[in-house]
């Protein structure tokens, strides 16, 4: 007869499974790094960022070429300022900043919790609500306010 791995591979052969883990794992230590690298980002009164003293970007080219802000306008401000829970300036800049900042540390939560519960299936969150949240990022958060630029409402501060 034939041998069973004892990775339950069966007769197929051992199957190639990452440690239960590594995505609980990730996720907390996306949400950590995205919070690290904010904070040694510094807001300045010039509108611009520095990190150790140094300017962070330039103007944006597609506002250089087109004379309209992108959607990613304020992005990097955005996500500054919340690391800093100035969540309404944050929201000034780029809604879709916040939202994803705040998606991003929700995420390293809910991973911080699946490794302290031993389980990478605890704290489910559901299709419908994922599905949910990245249509209302996408277009409430993302696409609206953009074209709301576009039309001179809700400038960038």
């Amino acid at each position: 007869g034939r041998r069973r791995s004892s990775l339950g591979g069966g007769s197929s052969g051992p199957q190639n499974r990452s440690p239960w883990w590594l995505w609980p794992a990730g996720l907390l230590g996306l949400a950590a790094m995205t919070l690290i690298m904010c904070l040694l980002f510094e807001p300045s009164a010039d509108e611009f960022c520095y990190v150790f003293g140094h300017k962070f970007g330039d103007a944006c080219k597609f506002n250089k070429i087109t004379g309209f802000a992108c959607p990613q306008c304020g992005m990097t401000r955005s996500w500054v300022w919340a690391a800093r829970l100035h969540f309404y300036k944050a929201f000034l800049y780029n809604p879709a900043g916040v939202g994803l900042y705040l998606w991003i540390q929700i995420a390293g939560v809910i991973g911080a919790l699946r490794l302290a519960a031993k389980n990478p299936n605890s704290y489910p969150v559901s299709q419908p609500v994922f599905a949910g949240w990245v249509l209302f990022w996408f277009l409430g958060l993302y696409l609206l306010p953009w074209f709301a630029r576009l039309l001179g409402i809700n400038p960038l501060p």
